[in-house]
């Protein structure tokens, strides 16, 4: 599966790239910490949700901190 092979969707790269050291610092972050965070992205049941949470993990990422409970 995409998230077991750390495989980073289309979408949630783009919103990375939007905010300065977000992608470098999400690849950073140890492989059980990405996995949560994409296995939270992936999991969403709408389209308004799965954005909420990608906008949401690209911040935290651009700040250099995770998820909460990753």
């Amino acid at each position: 599966d995409d998230v077991d092979q750390l495989v980073k969707p289309k979408d949630f790269i783009e919103a990375l790239e939007k905010y300065p050291g977000a992608l470098h610092k999400f690849d950073g972050f140890g492989a059980a910490s990405k996995r949560f965070m994409l296995r939270h992205i992936k999991l969403a049941k709408t389209g308004d949700t799965r954005n909420k949470r990608i906008l949401q993990i690209a911040v935290l990422a651009s700040e250099g901190r995770k998820l909460p409970g990753s």
